[in-house]
């Protein structure tokens, strides 16, 4: 429950932000740990809002940094093993 609020307080502030692209990359590697841990059994709950907030890093500040890159491998694992249907899979 305390990740779920965190990852949402981190959404909003993000949100809030996002227009400043330097203030952006730098809260980027503070964000990450947390984005590993919604990769794991226990924070898989808030994998979708942890990616939003990766997304919006990554969209807003145009760049896919070699921190962003690392998480790929760990997303196609945790969707093969759990079964996720991202939603563009289910929109088409």
């Amino acid at each position: 429950m305390a990740t779920s609020s965190l990852v949402t307080t981190i959404k909003c502030i993000l949100e809030a932000v996002k227009n400043n692209k330097e203030l952006l990359i730098k809260l980027e590697p503070v964000i990450f740990p947390l984005v590993v841990n919604t990769l794991t059994p226990d924070g898989l709950e808030n994998l979708d809002e942890a990616m939003e907030c990766m997304t919006l890093i990554m969209f807003e500040t145009n760049d896919v940094t070699e921190r962003m890159w690392s998480l790929f491998p760990h997303l196609l694992k945790v969707g093969k093993s759990t079964s996720i249907i991202f939603s563009c899979w289910q929109q088409r």
